[in-house]
């Protein structure tokens, strides 16, 4: 019986971390020649994203192609 607790235990922790969103890796701003900033994200889910901002604190950033 201790057994079967155990490994219930077990399968309930592993479900629960395996379903924990990660925050995306970022860059920092990096600065572009024509005077803006840009930044490139990785999801948890392995998929790229681009955002331009007016300065490097990400002021009114949004979302480009990469």
């Amino acid at each position: 019986m201790k057994a079967l607790l155990f490994v219930c235990a077990a399968l309930a922790l592993s479900l629960s971390v395996s379903t924990s969103k990660a925050d995306p890796s970022c860059t920092g701003w990096l600065f572009q020649s024509e005077g803006n900033y840009w930044q490139e994200c990785v999801y948890d889910d392995g998929s790229r994203h681009c955002f331009r901002a007016t300065d490097d604190s990400g002021s009114n950033q949004e979302e480009i192609s990469c």
